[in-house]
């Protein structure tokens, strides 16, 4: 076998590992966040309808404060994006368009 040949396969080899570290890699990140595109106007000014955002996966609900930006699969499948605005115990209520804590 020739040098060149040797080398050739050194080569791919190197390849190989690069890509296959590279995907073990984008595997690893697409665990851990999530692409979204805002659908919608709800959550103006802040998110506008077309934005593209990269959310986290993971997360306690122990570290949920109000004013937080969540993500979340409804029951029906669509992917909402919202702001809470209560924890647990909090009561909330709305009257004429108006949300009292």
């Amino acid at each position: 076998m020739s040098k060149q040949n040797l080398v050739d396969k050194a080569e791919i080899i190197r390849w190989i590992r690069d890509i296959l570290i590279a995907l073990v890699i984008a595997l690893c990140i697409s665990f851990f966040v999530k692409p979204t595109v805002v659908v919608g106007e709800s959550m103006e000014p802040n998110f506008k309808d077309g934005d593209y955002l990269v959310t986290t996966r993971i997360f306690s609900v122990n570290e949920l404060h109000k004013g937080d930006v969540v993500t979340f699969k409804a029951p029906d499948g669509d992917l909402y994006i919202k702001r809470v605005i209560g924890l647990p115990g909090d009561r909330i209520e709305v009257k004429n368009n108006k949300v009292y804590i």
